[in-house]
C-alpha cells in the first residue's frame, strides 16, 4: 500500500504544486488510516482537477463537498468531503456513472493500454462531480479529468476564504462536452495529445464514451498496490470472482486466519473534515472512512493461509479465485524476477493443499 501511495505522491508532486505529504505520520496509522492516506496523496490532486476557467466573473460554486471560485481561467477550490474509490471494476463504475446528476461523458482517445487507476466523487448518493484518474507506462500517462454537471457552475458569489482559510488559484483547461464541463490541470498532457482527447469527447456520446472505457477497468479486485497486474490477469477465469493481494497485505492473512476474520476491500474511502492551513490541507483531523465489505471470506483466508503455511515466506502477490464446488484456486505471484508462478487447489472444506500444475498456465 505504501509503495502505491509514495508513487502516485510523487507522480502528483511532478506534475501539479501540492502541499507536501506526511508520510512519516502516515505509516504509523491503521488500516483504516492507511486508507486515509492513500487518499491524501491524491487530496491535492482534487484540488486542482476540480477548478476551472470558464472565463466567468468571480463567483462561488458551492455544492456537497466543495467550493470553488473562478475567476478568468484561474480557479481555487476548497474540498471537505469526497468518496475515493480505487481500480474500479466494471460493475462499480457503471453504478457510480449512473447515479450522477448529468449524463457523464467520459474522456476518450487516450492511448491503448491506458487504465483507469482511481474515481473520486461527491457527494456519494447523486455525484455531480467525478474525477477520473487515467494511468498508463507506455506512453506514460498521469491524468485526471474532472467531470461536472453544468448545474453547479453558475451559483451566486460568496466571498473566497481569506487569511489563514485562504486557498490557491491554479490554472486550467475546460471545455464542454454534452451537458458537462470538463476541466484537466494546465500542462498534465501535452498540448496534441489534450486537443485529441478534447475532440474525441466533444462528438462522443455517454454510452459510447462508457464502452471506450471499459477496458480501462479492472477485472480482478486488486488490494494494496499490485505490481504484476497483467500477469495476474493470465490466470483469471473469464467469470469467476478474483482477487490480487499486494505483498505487504499479504503479511496479514496468517493472523486473520487464526482470528477467524476475513480480509476487508479497502480500496473505498470516505474522506471528510478536511481543514486548511495557511491555504493548503491539513490532513491531521481528516477523517477516513474504510469501507467494511469483504474481499475475501474468512475461509478464503484460511485457504490462503494453508498454502504460504506449505510455501514458506516469499516475496510474491496472492492471486485467489473464489472457489468452484468448495475448492478454491492460490497463486502465488513473484513480485520481480523470471521465478514460476505457483499454482494450488485447496478444498476450504479441510483445508487440504494440492499443488495445481494444471493451473499453472
Amino acid at each position: 500500500m505504501q509503495s502505491d501511495f509514495a508513487e502516485h505522491g510523487r507522480l502528483v508532486m511532478e506534475s501539479l504544486a501540492v502541499p507536501e505529504v506526511p508520510l512519516a505520520t502516515i505509516r504509523r496509522r491503521s488500516r483504516a488510516a492507511r486508507s486515509l492516506a492513500r487518499a491524501q496523496a491524491v487530496v491535492a490532486l482534487i484540488l486542482v482537477l476540480c477548478a476551472a476557467g470558464t472565463g466567468v466573473s468571480l463567483g462561488a460554486k458551492i455544492y456537497d463537498g466543495m467550493k470553488v471560485w473562478l475567476s478568468g481561467s484561474k480557479a481555487a477550490l476548497v474540498v471537505d468531503s469526497f468518496t475515493m474509490l480505487r481500480e474500479p471494476m466494471d460493475a462499480e463504475f457503471r453504478a457510480i456513472i449512473a447515479r450522477a446528476t448529468f449524463p457523464v461523458v467520459l474522456p476518450v482517445g487516450l492511448p491503448q493500454g491506458t487504465h483507469i487507476a482511481r474515481v473520486f466523487f461527491a457527494p456519494a448518493d447523486h455525484p455531480s462531480t467525478l474525477t477520473v484518474e487515467y494511468v498508463n507506462d507506455h506512453p506514460r500517462v498521469r491524468a485526471g479529468f474532472t467531470l461536472l454537471d453544468p448545474a453547479i457552475v453558475n451559483v451566486p458569489n460568496a466571498l473566497l476564504p481569506t487569511g489563514s482559510t485562504h486557498t490557491t488559484f491554479h490554472r486550467t483547461d475546460t471545455w464542454r462536452a454534452g451537458n458537462e464541463v470538463v476541466l484537466i490541470p494546465r500542462g498534465v498532457l501535452a498540448e496534441q495529445q489534450l486537443r485529441r482527447i478534447r475532440a474525441a469527447m466533444v462528438t462522443t456520446t455517454p454510452a459510447a464514451s462508457l464502452a471506450e472505457n471499459e477496458a480501462g477497468l479492472s477485472r480482478i479486485v486488486m488490494l494494496g498496490g499490485s505490481v504484476r497486474i497483467a500477469l495476474a490477469e493470465r490466470y483469471r477465469s473469464g467469470s469467476a470472482s478474483s482477487v490480487l493481494v499486494d505483498p505487504d497485505l499479504k503479511r496479514s492473512i496468517p493472523r486473520l486466519a487464526a482470528l477467524g476474520k476475513p480480509m476487508l476491500d479497502g480500496r473505498r474511502t470516505f474522506v471528510s473534515n478536511i481543514r486548511y492551513v495557511n491555504g493548503e490541507p491539513d490532513y491531521r483531523k481528516a477523517r477516513g472512512t474504510a469501507s467494511d465489505a469483504v474481499a475475501i471470506p474468512a475461509t478464503g483466508v484460511r485457504a490462503i493461509a494453508a498454502v504460504l503455511r506449505d510455501e514458506g515466506s516469499c516475496v510474491c502477490e496472492v492471486l485467489y479465485r473464489f472457489p468452484r464446488h468448495g475448492i478454491s484456486q492460490v497463486w502465488l505471484i513473484p513480485v520481480r524476477g523470471l521465478a514460476d508462478v505457483r499454482s494450488y487447489a485447496v478444498d476450504e472444506r479441510d483445508e487440504r493443499v494440492t499443488p495445481d500444475a494444471a493451473a499453472e498456465r
